[in-house]
């Protein structure tokens, strides 16, 4: 609250001539937004978001490995487009225009192009290639088919996979919890006719 007034009406008063103190200000300004770590609290209370941010965070683990094996497989392909468009070692790649040229012109190039066409860019871009070289097309065709539809597959079922076990999980727990209380409850009662019984004896024999 103090950070907050001192920003709001005293910053601007005395910004020309706090000096320092108003680069200190401004480190306090982004400090508040720390605040916005509040949300974090929606999350964990919300049963639903929160089986769901455990299961994406669970998730990662397999979803690093598959972002792995994407690298590596962009990468040899980023290699093999450098060398046959780039380099112009394929007959025909020398009538391509120099901006398309430049799309596989290092590895990196190459690599960045890829990935871009994994997530539908650069299509406009690499037109020139299927017309001077239209035999490239069943290659492009095979590459979208493993690079976007196999792997987004691949990292949705891995997702929903965790989710489903962090589900089931909670549900164990969940389990756990109601037959303790069940159990709790069972022997409170079992207690207090435990305690009754007695009296109840004692009533009857004076009867």
């Amino acid at each position: 609250v103090i950070t907050g007034m001192a920003d709001q009406w005293l910053l601007p008063l005395f910004a020309v001539e706090m000096g320092d103190l108003a680069h200190l200000m401004t480190l306090l300004r982004l400090l508040r937004l720390m605040r916005l770590l509040r949300l974090l609290r929606l999350v964990k209370a919300v049963r639903p978001l929160h089986q769901l941010a455990l299961g994406i965070l669970k998730a990662l683990q397999s979803m690093f490995w598959v972002l792995v094996l994407t690298m590596v497989a962009l990468y040899a392909c980023a290699l093999l487009m450098t060398n046959m468009i780039g380099k112009a070692m394929m007959p025909g790649s020398e009538e391509l225009e120099p901006e398309t040229l430049k799309l596989f012109g290092t590895v990196l190039d190459s690599l960045f192009t890829l990935f871009g066409l994994m997530n539908s860019q650069f299509w406009v871009d690499v037109q020139p290639i299927f017309i001077v070289m239209p035999w490239m097309k069943p290659l492009w065709v095979i590459f979208t088919i493993l690079s976007s539809w196999a792997l987004l597959s691949v990292m949705t079922g891995v997702v929903s996979d965790n989710m489903l076990e962090v589900r089931q999980l909670q549900e164990r727990k969940d389990e756990e919890k109601a037959h303790k209380l069940r159990q709790n409850a069972a022997q409170s009662l079992s207690e207090v006719f435990s305690a009754a019984s007695p009296d109840s004896a004692n009533m009857g024999k004076k009867e």
